[in-house]
């Protein structure tokens, strides 16, 4: 099977004050197969399947159209991403639909054996990230094999009442390569401006009621990622006196993971 082209990413994270943080994610892509996508996360502890709650923004698939039309459009470049190997399909963890995705959360790595097991990367490559140990893990299916889907939405509870975390390692066919050609758009509010990549613009045009709560009536900013850059994890600072975009601080990966489904059990629709 051919890779999975992955174009003009784009991600918003906000603080909710209250020790959750919001994350959307969206891409364009093209895949010879059916894809998922497994964002780690630096859940608080202890980690449940209850911890996350996912959000539907079927309703709003023109939710980063409008983020981006508050600034100028960049231009673009492509990312290549392959399966994991194929498996047979087991699942115990709950399913859940989320506007066109089908949806489970992985309190830990230990649980994965409940999930899809073609989902599971070698224990070489997890070992190369001791920081995601104690991670829970955010995995959604793509329904179709290309196109830009609506974004993926929802809230997690962060140990990092300070920081705003973005998943931006990738893996490539089981390896982890030193550096990527990034196409990536992080919004964020609540931060602040973030030193000379980033710009700043009202909310204005962003339809905040279709949101869900996700965006708030304040400032919004953007950094780019264009081109080759680091192969690591994009995390923000609040605290004005520390550099304001960390990479690497986290242990968060990107994966996209050949997939005949999540699976049907404990099938729930999220509201």
């Amino acid at each position: 099977m051919g890779d999975v082209e992955v174009f003009d990413t784009n991600l918003f994270a906000r603080l909710s004050g209250h020790g959750t943080q919001f994350l959307v994610y969206q891409m364009r892509y093209q895949a010879a197969q059916p894809t998922a996508m497994i964002l780690p996360l630096p859940v608080a502890l202890p980690a449940r399947e209850e911890s996350i709650r996912w959000l539907d923004l079927k309703g709003y698939p023109e939710f980063f159209t409008h983020l981006s039309a508050r600034f100028p459009t960049p231009q673009t470049f492509s990312i290549g991403c392959s399966k994991v190997q194929e498996a047979e399909v087991k699942s115990a963890l709950a399913v859940h639909e989320v506007g066109d995705f089908v949806a489970s959360f992985v309190p830990s790595l230990a649980d994965f054996d409940r999930l899809d097991p073609r989902f599971t990367l070698p224990k070489s490559v997890w070992a190369q990230f001791p920081q995601c140990h104690d991670y829970g893990f955010a995995v959604f299916q793509l329904a179709k094999l290309g196109g830009t889907p609506h974004p993926i939405a929802f809230e997690f509870p962060t140990r990092w009442p300070d920081k705003l975390f973005y998943p931006t390692i990738h893996i490539h066919d089981g390896q982890v390569h030193r550096e990527e050609h990034f196409d990536h758009a992080l919004y964020s509010q609540g931060m602040g401006a973030h030193g000379a990549r980033s710009e700043g613009r009202t909310s204005e045009g962003v339809a905040l009621e279709r949101a869900l709560g996700i965006v708030l009536d304040e400032p919004l900013w953007r950094i780019q990622l264009r081109g080759p850059h680091e192969n690591k994890d994009v995390i923000l600072e609040r605290k004005s006196d520390l550099p304001a975009i960390l990479l690497g601080v986290g242990g968060a990966m990107l994966i996209a993971a050949g997939a005949a489904g999540i699976g049907k059990t404990r099938r729930r629709a999220v509201q």
